[in-house]
């Protein structure tokens, strides 16, 4: 989300480009909206492509990667 924010920003203007200058807020949107969004099988299917292949990411791995989402997360 904080890489999109910075990468389609249309100021040209180093002080107030992608985050700078920004409310905290609407800087953590798109990057809280892209953690979760990209959690949700449907999507990650759709959008996911191997580079030789095409091939899209299998399930399996997808759900392992799901199910290491949290690990270690209460140390934080």
């Amino acid at each position: 989300g904080h890489g999109l924010h910075q990468l389609l920003t249309a100021i040209g203007e180093l002080p107030v480009a992608g985050i700078n200058g920004v409310e905290w807020d609407a800087v953590e949107r798109p990057s809280q909206f892209m953690e979760n969004f990209c959690w949700e099988w449907d999507r990650v299917h759709a959008m996911t492509a191997h580079v030789d292949t095409g091939e899209a990411l299998p399930r399996e791995l997808f759900d392992r990667m799901l199910a290491a989402r949290n690990f270690q997360s209460g140390l934080q």
